[in-house]
């Protein structure tokens, strides 16, 4: 077959510039699509120079535009096209913004916010409404991820490697289900869209903020891309386009983090405690009893405090692929595939408090419960950690469209996302005494058998950071201090998540009339999550006289002192930076003992790594089995209501849900006591548990859009959406307690005191109904001005019910109930809207009209309320007797009340100049993992910046910043205004050029 390129008119080869190449720089098809919209200069005029009539347009658009105009034209020309309500970012777009991973770019569009971890995007919320309840997919398929949950980790996609995002925040008929919320849809290039064939390298320096100040600095990072998109003329067999790009990157994140425990009491505030005791913790249930009389005063207070110093190195590989292939009669294929390999290690150095509700005298605290100020005393430890995360993402797919006739078009899509991630933390602590590894008293610190315990006072401050001041007499940088009670812990947690889809569509297109097309199709998918959720291995040594045998098996072992000693000396290491904290300044604790948790291990244990348990198994384990088939039927239709032009589309789609769990209970030998009776004895095996659930659901959606005028279009639209259950939450693990009163039961039945669940796999996904109205005026190719209106009626959040099961053990079958977590049948509603603006002066003289604006407001309410896990509203199951909370709750996870995105730019030549301003209001955000109490992140804002120069045709300069500002993470619990948390982890800049030839 003679092979051959694709020549397509205008287009014309750049010669590549030899000694440039040695840049070997990145930019992916995302840069690549930067010449998508124009290689050529601000000078070139286009082929295609004519403006659109009535687009208000001067001559000067005769001008092909680059950078940050053309990507903002781009995204502007798709939000005008779409048939639904949808904000996008296009190749060019993504490529400007400074941005660690995808997320960061996503969290630009309107209407969508980001939590940071570790001053990165990771989860990705839409229209006030949480991360759970939207819908991810690439290339409009489902992924999978590593955290149990629906919602991806974006640091996995690197953000050059994709060509556009649409965030869809109103539902179709043919989208998959899942985006109560919004569907967020990431799409790689498919390489016919080029107009000839374009190599791009990119490189760019990646310097932490924080870095210089660590002892042994990482230096500066690096992040390498390069793609190659190409199209070749196949004669009579048509058109071949292949597209490849890849990426490395490698970079540290050093971290400072001042904080407190998870686990909150409210702490009775009308008792004088000693210095040895516990503060007496009431709880909704006791609230208002005999025992603690309604209006007696209390605080809240944690169980520890902590500093923790992050020494975090990340490596990441990822490639992308796909080959498309259309023939002379309309045949098209497309094949892709998206891989990416991201290794994650960090050296934690943590001392901390772990007895802070002990002893506490002095007390202060406010009408609102917040604790102001107090003393007390606590064991000191350190627990240095490794930590080791391997996390593997496979996906990819084939698309196959044939058109029958003119009219007729079938296509069909089988595709495959794979997830694997291996998490390993290596700890041990080493534990304050009342005498040193010398046997020599330590000053600062109580005394006797009990003793080790340090005197300090807490302050919490006005401005919402904390200070922990210890007694000046111990000094917490001397290693001879920590020299008892060593813990030894190896914990692993591995999680598998895949899934296999495939969907048919056909699309006929009528010759004339209001019906413009009628589609229809089907999908099924097998979602697979299995997981070992805590693999732990534990290893205690105490100090004593006499040293107990070491058997290598995880257990409680004495040894000498000489022999912590040893371990003590043979491991200590410098604290691993300086000026730690400097931005918080109200810390007191800027260093202390420090050690590597590796040698540790070897020193206590005889190696560095005892490997997993033998056996593995666990209650807490996954092992859940999803298979959905959806069918959908839409007619899109268009016309004039007189002189009013509308088009839209109404449609239903049925989707019908069996999950299969597999799960573990305790196994028990029921023994026959020889007087009628029976007892059940732990026999320390497992019993295999089965359950299956299975639901229908039939969501309708209708998407109408009115053309009052050239510039301005009005839409509305009305839908019924789904959530599904987080795959973890499915989880059908069962803990079995024995009643321990007694040892005679009259049966089985009798002798089970309760049942503990893991997870529910018969939980219900939330639905919703979602009621939108947008009003968009385009002013020219660079303005746009919306405003949406939105009202959501869903059910939302869990609560604890009991539903029967049965079990059999012995030989006999019992049904009893048991108290799980199921999503709630009561309605909440959300109202909000966002107001979006992009604009440019364009009627100042040059160069002046190289400024823009483009910024966005959101704000949304609900009346939905979370109760904190122990401290709000309690209502025992069995009895339905309700208690009232001691704090307050909170709102929808994810939900921000005002989210606020504002981006100057300029631009002129090939220079330009942008600015970004993300801001949200305070907002619940959910632990990874079982329930736990309320966690809130407080208001913040970051500033972003964009400096692009672009030297000729084929190079581009690049330096970007990401949080500027040096903002914080603050963090409270179980309400606003009591501190938790305060995370710093400064900016990080990109410095780094594109070649593209």
């Amino acid at each position: 077959m003679n092979m051959s390129r694709t020549a397509k008119p205008g287009s014309r080869w750049l010669p590549s510039a030899a000694g440039a190449v040695s840049l070997l720089i990145a930019a992916s098809p995302l840069a690549l699509a930067q010449a998508q919209t124009a290689p050529q200069d601000d000078a070139a005029v286009a082929a295609d120079a004519t403006p659109q009539a009535g687009d208000g347009q001067t001559t000067e658009e005769a001008i092909v535009v680059t950078g940050v105009r053309a990507s903002i034209q781009s995204s502007i020309q798709a939000k005008r096209n779409e048939t639904i309500i949808s904000d996008s970012l296009s190749a060019a777009d993504i490529d400007g913004l400074p941005a660690t991973n995808l997320g960061d770019a996503i969290a630009t569009i309107p209407g969508a916010t980001t939590h940071r971890e570790k001053g990165a995007a990771s989860e990705i919320a839409v229209g006030g409404l949480g991360p759970f309840l939207s819908s991810i997919s690439v290339n409009g398929r489902e992924t999978t991820t590593g955290n149990g949950k629906r919602s991806v980790n974006f640091y996995l996609f690197p953000s050059e490697l994709i060509n556009s995002v649409a965030v869809n925040k109103t539902q179709r008929a043919d989208l998959i289900e899942g985006g109560t919320s919004g569907t967020i849809d990431s799409r790689t290039l498919k390489p016919l869209d080029k107009a000839k064939r374009q190599i791009t390298l990119s490189a760019r320096g990646i310097l932490t903020g924080y870095d210089h100040k660590l002892d042994d600095p990482s230096g500066l990072g690096v992040r390498l891309t390069g793609s190659y998109v190409d199209q070749f003329d196949l004669g009579a067999a048509g058109e071949l386009g292949v597209i490849f790009g890849v990426q490395y990157q490698r970079s540290n994140s050093p971290e400072e983090l001042l904080g407190g425990g998870t686990t909150w009491n409210a702490c009775r505030g009308d008792v004088a405690y000693t210095a040895t005791q516990t503060c007496t913790a009431i709880t909704p249930q006791t609230y208002g009893t005999a025992a603690v009389p309604a209006n007696t005063p209390y605080y809240l207070a944690t169980t520890s405090r902590n500093n923790i110093q992050f020494d975090t190195g990340d490596e990441r590989l990822a490639w992308i692929g796909g080959l498309q292939w259309k023939s002379p009669t309309g045949v098209e294929v497309n094949f892709d595939v998206e891989l990416s390999d991201y290794n994650f290690n960090e050296t934690r150095q943590i001392f901390g408090l772990s007895e802070t509700t002990r002893g506490m005298q002095n007390v202060v605290f406010g009408p609102d419960h917040i604790l102001q100020s107090y003393t007390g005393n606590s064991f000191g430890e350190v627990t240095p950690t490794y930590r080791i995360q391997d996390e593997t993402y496979r996906g990819g797919g084939l698309n196959v469209s044939i058109p029958v006739t003119e009219t007729f078009r079938i296509s069909a899509d089988a595709s495959l996302s794979r997830t694997r991630r291996e998490r390993m933390d290596r700890s041990v602590r080493l534990r304050t005494s009342a005498t040193d590894i010398n046997g020599a008293v330590v000053p600062g610190v109580t005394t006797g058998s009990s003793g080790g315990r340090i005197g300090y006072s807490f302050e919490n401050f006005p401005d919402g950071t904390q200070s922990v001041l210890l007694n000046p007499a111990f000094d917490v940088s001397d290693a001879d201090n920590f020299s008892a009670a060593a813990r030894v812990r190896r914990d692993d947690q591995t999680r598998w998540h895949e899934n296999e889809a495939g969907r048919l569509d056909m699309h006929w297109t009528p010759e004339s009339g209001w019906l413009r097309a009628l589609d229809f199709g089907g999908r099924v998918s097998e979602m697979r999550y299995r997981s070992v959720e805590s693999d732990r291995r534990e290893y205690n040594f105490n100090v004593a006289n006499t040293a107990s045998a070491f058997n290598g098996a995880p257990g409680t072992y004495n040894v000498l002192l000489s022999t912590m000693a040893a371990a003590n000396r043979a491991c200590r290491v410098d604290f691993p930076q300086s000026d730690y904290l400097s931005g918080d300044r109200d810390n007191a604790i800027n260093n202390w003992a420090s050690f590597d948790p590796v040698c540790l291990m070897q020193n206590f244990i005889g190696t560095e790594d005892p490997g997993l348990s033998a056996d593995t198994r666990s209650i807490g384990n996954r092992n859940i089995e999803e298979d959905t088939k959806a069918a959908y039927v839409m007619a899109s239709f268009g016309g004039d209501l007189g002189s009013l032009p509308v088009s839209g589309n109404v449609g239903l789609r049925y989707v019908s849900t069996d999950v299969l769990s597999r799960g573990l209970r305790g196994g028990f030998n029921v023994v026959n006591n020889g007087n009628g009776t029976i007892s059940l004895v732990s026999n320390g095996q497992f019993d295999p548990l089965i359950d299956t659930y299975a639901y229908d659901k039939w969501l309708p959606s209708l998407n109408l859009s009115f053309d009052a005028s050239e510039k301005f279009k009005v839409r509305a639209a009305v839908s019924r959406s789904m959530t599904k259950p987080d795959p973890a939450s499915l989880a059908n693990g069962r803990t079995f307690a024995l009643d321990a009163s007694q040892t005679s039961f009259p049966d089985v039945r009798s002798a089970i005191s309760s049942i503990t669940a893991s997870g529910n796999p018969r939980s219900n996904p939330l639905m919703s109904w979602n009621y939108d109205l947008s009003l968009e005026y385009y002013l020219n190719r660079d303005s746009v001005f919306s405003l949406r209106l939105f009202h959501k009626t869903f059910q939302g959040g869990y609560v604890n019910v009991l539903q029967d099961e049965s079990y059999t053990i012995g030989g006999q079958t019992f049904t009893v109930p048991v108290t799980v977590l199921q999503s709630s049948e009561e309605t909440h509603n959300i109202n909000g809207f966002e107001v979006s603006a992009s604009y440019r002066a364009s009627f100042l003289p040059s160069p002046f009209n190289g400024l823009g604006f483009r910024g966005s407001w959101a704000y949304a309410d609900s009346d939905y309320e979370q109760e904190d896990l122990r401290l709000g509203d309690q209502v025992n199951p069995a009895t339905g007797q309700a208690y009232e909370g001691l704090v307050d709750p909170v709102g929808i996870f994810g939900l921000s009340k005002h989210v606020v995105t504002a981006a100057p730019y300029f631009q002129s030549g090939g220079f330009e100049i942008s600015a970004i301003y993300k801001s949200r209001s305070a907002y619940y955000q959910q632990f990874v993992g079982d329930p736990s109490q309320n966690r809130m992140v407080r208001d913040e804002g970051t500033v972003d910046l964009n400096l692009r120069y672009r030297l000729n045709r084929s190079v581009v300069l690049q330096f970007q910043g990401t949080n500027i500002t040096d903002t914080p993470r603050y963090q409270d619990m179980p309400i606003l205004g009591s501190f938790r948390e305060a995370s710093y982890y400064g900016p990080t800049y990109f410095l780094g050029a594109t070649l593209q030839f």
